[in-house]
């Protein structure tokens, strides 16, 4: 169970910080980017904003078992 939570926060902190990158490097192509991170890597996404990412996935997915496993 918790290799499970450490799997998916692990996922979740890549998809999220890729689906950032993709944002900014859409609107940096379309025109102007809403942001960008001079001092990092990846310029459209921060390596500090990586945990943030994992652990509102889980939220989510904590959110999502509580509301299945409800008895209705």
């Amino acid at each position: 169970m918790r290799k499970d939570y450490i799997f998916l926060y692990l996922l979740f902190c890549l998809i999220g910080a890729g689906l950032e990158w993709c944002y900014g490097a859409f609107w940096d192509m379309v025109g102007v980017t809403p942001w960008t991170y001079p001092n990092s890597l990846l310029h459209y996404t921060s390596l500090e904003g990586l945990p943030l990412w994992g652990f509102g996935g889980l939220v989510i997915v904590s959110i999502f078992k509580s509301v299945i496993q409800r008895k209705a």
